[in-house]
């Protein structure tokens, strides 16, 4: 991973699946926000609250009827982290231990164990998809976490010896992994808790976002020198990645938000009964559903 492309591609990896449950809670909250108008335009629910149908999943199904019925998530988990295992142990002869009897290469070794850790999460995924392993539904939670976990162990101690610049960078990596864990435990404890997925969701595209960031400052076509401003200027620019990232998410809740409303507007109110005729059901098939 000390390389630009070491750092890109896992990145990625957390900004899809990030942006993937993002759309995901978009959909949600549309839907709950159709439901909440067409409730609150009807004499029959004037206490209507704004509430969500929503069990937390570590995974989110495709929107599709033939894929509904295959855990696509969790297969392409399962296909990345294996590609990286190979990626970081191919780059070695695949030896632990130098002629001299010494632990050598460990950086492979180490981020071929991130890889496995999330291939293992991706497979348990799977497996409970298909009914093959019967444990609680709060097993995925667990074993995700501890995927996290184990990321923020590994760049904990993956800066001893580093330039303070490099540290600096790579101790926000850990801070931001160990509190996804912290957050995806909880949210398997509180499976209804539709906040935590939120937070979960920022925080994993955070975490990419951080590493193309890493990537740009180490291995960029201008590396930053090791001083104190451009130390002091990480934290700064880290901060601007949550404001970014707040900003661009407080921007899509606008957006689906004004969408709901003009779909909701081109219903035909019946002058009879000052009822709705038409609701909004082509809205709530436009949603994702569980």
């Amino acid at each position: 991973m000390g390389s630009f492309a070491g750092h890109v591609l896992p990145g990625s990896f957390f900004i899809a699946f990030g942006l993937w449950w993002w759309l995901h809670i978009l959909a949600m909250i549309a839907k709950a926000q159709a439901r909440f108008l067409k409730h609150r335009n009807s004499r029959k629910a004037n206490n209507f609250a704004f509430e969500f149908d929503f069990v937390s999943t570590t995974w989110q199904k495709i929107p599709l009827p033939y894929l509904r019925a295959v855990p696509v998530e969790p297969c392409l988990k399962a296909i990345a982290t294996t590609v990286g295992i190979f990626g970081e142990l191919t780059r070695t002869d695949w030896r632990l231990i130098d002629k001299h009897n010494n632990f050598w290469r460990l950086n492979n070794f180490a981020h071929a164990t991130m890889f496995a850790m999330f291939l293992i999460s991706a497979s348990v995924e799977i497996l409970r998809f298909y009914s093959i392993l019967f444990l609680p539904p709060a097993t995925e939670h667990v074993v995700s976490s501890l995927a996290f976990f184990v990321v923020g162990e590994l760049f904990y101690f993956h800066i001893d010896g580093r330039p303070e610049l490099d540290q600096r960078l790579h101790i926000l990596i850990y801070v931001v992994a160990f509190s996804i864990a912290i957050v995806i435990i909880l949210e398997g404890w509180q499976r209804k808790c539709f906040i935590l997925f939120v937070t979960r969701t920022i925080l994993v595209v955070l975490l990419g976002t951080w590493f193309f960031q890493v990537a740009h400052i180490l291995y960029g076509t201008h590396p930053w020198q090791d001083i104190p401003s451009n130390r002091a200027f990480v934290v700064i620019a880290f901060s601007w990645h949550i404001l970014g990232l707040l900003l661009t998410f407080l921007c899509s809740l606008m957006v689906a938000s004004v969408f709901v409303r003009m779909r909701r507007s081109t219903c035909v109110i019946s002058l009879d009964n000052g009822s709705l005729t038409r609701d909004a059901t082509e809205l709530d098939n436009l949603m994702i559903t569980e």
